[in-house]
C-alpha cells in the first residue's frame, strides 16, 4: 500500500484538484485519519459472501504515526516554553530594551506566540497561510488557513510581497443557508449539499462571492451551454483597513522546486515508510491475538490430548488447563489449552504468524522506525545507540539530528512568519485598524525600527534533567510485550507494540487513550544519591 494509492481513495468534493488531495492526505496521516476513508477493518479477512478482501482496502488496526512524533518534537524545540525566539528591537545596529518589552508584551497580549505554533502544526504538510482580522472587541485576530484551501499571488515570481490571497474551500448546503440567508436559485442551477465558498484578499479590500455549486465548480473558467464563462459571482467588498498592504501571510516549507507554492512536508521522504510501519504493526498485532489463545482458532471437535483419545476413568490428565468454547456450528470445543493443533475430527484455522514471527517482526518494524527517523533527521532512537551515554558531549551527539531538522524549520516559521505577523501586527496598530491595549505602548515602538530573531542555546538539557531525558529514551526503544493483559484485544495490543518502539505519549490526546492504565509504563524512579567516593 503506497501514499499515493491511498489519497487517490479518498472521497472529496468535485472540483478539488490534485494538490488540493496530496494536502488533504498528508493532513490525515498526521492525524491519524489517513485510512478512515477504508470500508474495512484490518481483522475483517472476508466479506459476508466469503470473498478474500485485499490488505489494501482494509485499514490498519494500529497507527502508530510518525508524523506526529516527528512534528511535536520539532515544535517543542521551536516553540517551546524555554525555546521560543526573543524577539529584538533594533534601531541603528542597537538594540531598543523599552522597544523590546513592549514587543514581548505585544506577543502575549493578543496571543502571537499561540498562532505561530499553531500555524507550525498547519504548515508542516507543506505550507500554511494567516489572515490579520479585527475581532468584535478591536484587537488582532489571527486565522490559521490550511495550504490546500490558498492560492498566494506575489508581486513578481521573484518578490515575496504577497499581493492577494485567494482562500477557496467547500461548505455543505447548511452553511450555505447560515451564510447567505438570501441565497436563491437566481445564484446557481440548483440546490445541491456541496458549494465550493471563495474570498480574496488584496491590500486594500477583501472580496467575497456568492457560493458555487461543487458540479459547477468543477467546470470553473470553462464555458456553459449558454456559452457563459463558468466563474464567481461577487457578493460584496469590504475594506479592511490596512491601506496597502495586505493582512495576510503564507509561508511555505524549505525543500521542494522553487516554483511550486508548497514546499516539502516533513516527514515527505518516510511517507510510505509510515504506512508499512502501520500495516506491518497490525500484522503483528493480529498474530500475538491468535498466538496468545488457541481457542480463538479451534471451530469444532476436541482438542487433541496427545494422541491418548477419550481418557478411561482412573487415568491422569495430561498436564495443562481444560477450556471449552462454542463453534460454529453450536457445538462445545473442549481440550488442553497447551495443546495448538486439533484432533482427528476437528478443525483449526491456521496462524497467519507464529510468536518467533512476532518477535522478528517487531524488531523489524524497530529498525524501520529507526530508519525513517535517519532519513529525516539523522535522528538515532534505538536503546542499544544511547545505552551507556555518560557523558555530555556524547549526548549532545545524539540529539544533534533533530537540532539539524529544527534548523531547518527555523527560517519558515520564525524570519518569515512570526517577523512578519508582528511587523503586520505593529502596522494594523498604527493604522487605527486594531484599538489600542493598556497592555503595552505602540508609541515606544519606532516605525524605522526593524526585528530580530535570537533562538535559545540549543544546549537546553542538562544536569538531572538530561539524566531523565536519557533514561526516557532508553525506556522507549528497549522496552517488551511481556504482560498477559496487554493480549486483550487488539487495539491495546498494538498501543503496547507502538509504545515498545518508541511511540510519544502526547499521541494519546489525538486518537484516545487506547492504552488501559494498568498497562501504562511505571514513572522512572529518581537515581539513588551517590556516595562522596563514587563522585568523579
Amino acid at each position: 500500500m503506497a501514499f499515493r494509492e491511498l489519497a487517490a481513495k479518498i472521497d472529496l468534493p468535485e472540483g478539488a484538484t490534485d494538490r488540493y488531495r496530496r494536502l488533504e492526505a498528508l493532513e490525515r496521516q498526521l492525524t491519524g485519519e489517513l485510512y478512515d476513508h477504508l470500508k474495512y477493518s484490518f481483522e475483517t479477512e472476508k466479506t459476508s459472501a466469503g470473498k478474500y478482501i485485499p490488505i489494501r482496502e482494509r485499514a490498519p488496526s494500529t497507527d502508530f504515526n510518525l508524523a506526529y512524533e516527528i512534528t511535536h518534537d520539532t515544535l517543542a524545540e521551536l516553540f517551546g516554553d524555554e525555546q521560543f525566539p526573543v524577539v529584538k528591537v533594533v534601531r541603528d545596529r542597537e538594540e531598543s530594551d523599552d522597544a523590546t518589552e513592549e514587543v514581548a508584551a505585544m506577543i502575549e497580549s493578543v496571543g502571537i506566540d499561540c498562532a505561530v505554533s499553531e500555524s507550525y502544526e498547519e504548515g508542516v504538510v507543506g505550507a500554511v497561510a494567516m489572515v490579520l482580522h479585527r475581532s468584535d472587541e478591536g484587537a488582532p485576530f489571527y486565522e490559521i488557513l490550511p495550504a490546500k484551501w490558498c492560492e498566494p499571488i506575489y508581486a513578481s515570481k521573484f518578490s515575496r510581497k504577497l499581493l492577494m490571497l485567494t482562500v477557496t474551500y467547500p461548505i455543505d448546503r447548511e452553511q450555505v443557508d447560515e451564510m447567505f440567508p438570501n441565497f436563491t436559485r437566481d445564484n446557481a442551477d440548483e440546490r445541491g449539499e456541496i458549494y465550493w465558498f471563495r474570498y480574496v484578499v488584496g491590500p486594500v479590500e477583501t472580496v467575497t462571492y456568492y457560493p458555487m455549486l461543487a458540479a459547477k465548480f468543477a467546470n470553473l473558467g470553462e464555458k456553459d451551454a449558454q456559452g457563459k464563462v463558468i466563474e464567481f459571482t461577487e457578493f460584496r467588498r469590504d475594506n479592511h483597513g490596512f491601506y496597502g498592504r495586505t493582512p495576510a501571510l503564507y509561508t511555505k516549507n524549505l525543500g521542494g522546486k522553487q516554483r511550486e507554492i508548497d514546499g516539502m512536508a516533513l516527514w515527505w521522504p518516510i511517507r510510505n515508510m509510515c504506512i508499512d510501519i502501520d500495516y506491518t504493526l497490525s500484522q503483528a498485532s493480529r498474530g500475538l491475538r491468535y498466538c496468545s489463545d488457541p481457542m480463538l482458532f479451534v471451530r469444532r471437535g476436541d482438542m487433541d490430548s496427545g494422541g491418548m483419545g477419550d481418557m478411561p476413568a482412573g487415568m491422569e490428565k495430561p498436564a495443562g488447563n481444560m477450556a471449552t468454547q462454542t463453534a460454529d456450528d453450536g457445538s462445545m470445543v473442549r481440550g488442553a489449552t497447551q495443546v495448538l493443533v486439533g484432533g482427528e475430527k476437528s478443525d483449526a484455522k491456521i496462524l497467519e504468524i507464529s510468536a518467533q514471527g512476532i518477535t522478528e517482526e517487531r524488531e523489524f518494524v524497530k529498525d524501520l522506525r529507526e530508519y525513517a527517523l535517519e532519513v529525516v533527521g539523522g535522528m538515532k532512537a534505538r536503546a542499544e545507540h544511547v545505552k551507556g551515554a555518560a557523558s555530555g558531549t556524547a549526548i549532545d551527539k545524539q540529539s544533534k539530528p533533530l537540532r539539524r531538522l529544527v534548523r531547518r524549520q527555523r527560517r519558515p516559521y520564525g524570519k518569515m512568519l512570526l517577523l512578519d505577523v508582528i511587523d503586520l501586527t505593529l502596522y494594523g496598530y498604527r493604522m487605527g485598524v486594531f484599538d489600542p491595549s493598556r497592555d503595552f505602548d505602540i508609541a515606544k515602538i519606532p516605525d524605522d525600527a526593524s526585528t530580530v530573531l535570537e533562538w535559545p542555546n540549543d544546549e537546553t538539557l542538562q544536569g538531572q534533567e538530561l539524566f531523565y531525558h536519557v533514561q526516557g529514551v532508553q525506556l522507549a526503544a528497549g522496552g517488551s510485550v511481556q504482560r498477559p493483559l496487554e493480549l486483550i484485544d487488539p487495539p491495546v495490543m498494538g498501543a503496547k507494540l507502538a509504545a515498545d518502539i518508541g511511540m510519544h505519549e502526547p499521541y494519546a490526546s489525538i486518537k484516545g487513550d487506547c492504552v488501559a492504565p494498568e498497562l501504562a509504563a511505571p514513572a522512572l524512579p529518581a537515581p539513588a544519591p551517590k556516595k562522596p567516593s563514587d563522585q568523579s
